[in-house]
């Protein structure tokens, strides 16, 4: 899983501090299993657009992103409501 992110920003710390863990947990996974990319970072904006190319998904926004396998969750709205749902790992 990658998460791709912006210091700084409150929605993305709210997805860190509130809807990661749970997510992770019901796809059996831990928080070493998490990349952790900052767009704003030297590489993070170029890491990001060649995953979006690799996954065949333009993303609505920068950060909050969260890529599994070839699914993209992008913005806090999207990873609430995979978390909620109980979204099954690809």
């Amino acid at each position: 899983m990658i998460f791709f992110y912006n210091r700084g920003c409150p929605e993305c710390e709210t997805v860190k501090e509130v809807w990661l863990e749970p997510f992770l947990e019901h796809l059996g996974l831990t928080l070493e299993s998490v990349r952790w990319v900052d767009v704003t970072q030297e590489g993070g904006l170029r890491e990001f657009l060649a995953v979006e190319r690799r996954i065949g998904s333009k993303a609505s926004v920068l950060a909050p992103v969260l890529v599994l396998g070839p699914e993209a969750y992008c913005g806090i709205e999207s990873i609430r409501k995979a978390v909620l749902e109980g979204s099954e790992p690809p």
